[in-house]
């Protein structure tokens, strides 16, 4: 047998068998890796835009949020009427958003600024005054309408030039989302709602 003849026995042996097929799966490999190679130059994400799609189906009515939150002007009387016994007094203002469902479910707040009062915005009720009794609050004696009241144990009038502000909550959302926010601290509310000044 010369140099460059080869047996049968030769291509079978044990040791040549392991190096084909080493080869063999070197070569696989080698195959995939071009492959995936090819695949990856040939699938860009450039191209032109395609035609705009139909508009799709509207969805359901989602849940009340802070959207929904109304709130007022800051506003000032423009005169108190006060009571018989000269003590306390209040005003009404119109107030469209306190509907029925607002009073069952709602929440209503009230805010005040006093004439010369070193806080800036006080939440309802408030006794503002170490000196003597003066006490500011507010209910809702009607649907779309909101009364602040005023008491004091002087006969003093209050100030026109107060000013007051409502905020109304509908109800429908769970009360575990809006706790995180102090209904008493004015900046958080104006704040989370988004309400300007």
């Amino acid at each position: 047998m010369t140099d460059h003849e080869l047996s049968f026995s030769h291509f079978v042996s044990p040791r040549n068998s392991q190096i084909k097929r080493r080869y063999i799966a070197v070569g696989f490999l080698w195959n995939l890796l071009l492959l995936s190679a090819i695949a990856l130059i040939g699938c860009t994400k450039e191209g032109p835009m395609g035609p705009q799609g139909p508009p799709g189906a509207t969805g359901p009515q989602g849940p009340v949020g802070t959207a929904n939150v109304q709130y007022s002007s800051w506003f000032s009387p423009s005169a108190w009427i006060a009571d018989p016994n000269g003590s306390d007094f209040y005003f009404d203002t119109m107030a469209s958003g306190i509907t029925q469902s607002i009073i069952d479910s709602g929440v209503v707040l009230a805010y005040v600024k006093i004439a010369g009062d070193s806080v800036l915005v006080r939440p309802l009720p408030a006794i503002p005054t170490a000196q003597g009794i003066e006490a500011w609050d507010y209910v809702i004696p009607a649907v779309g309408k909101i009364r602040f009241t005023y008491v004091n144990n002087a006969t003093m009038i209050p100030s026109t030039s107060n000013k007051f502000r409502y905020v109304i909550i509908p109800g429908g959302v769970k009360l575990g989302k809006r706790a995180v926010i102090d209904y008493r601290d004015y900046g958080a509310l104006k704040h989370y709602y988004r309400i300007p000044d």
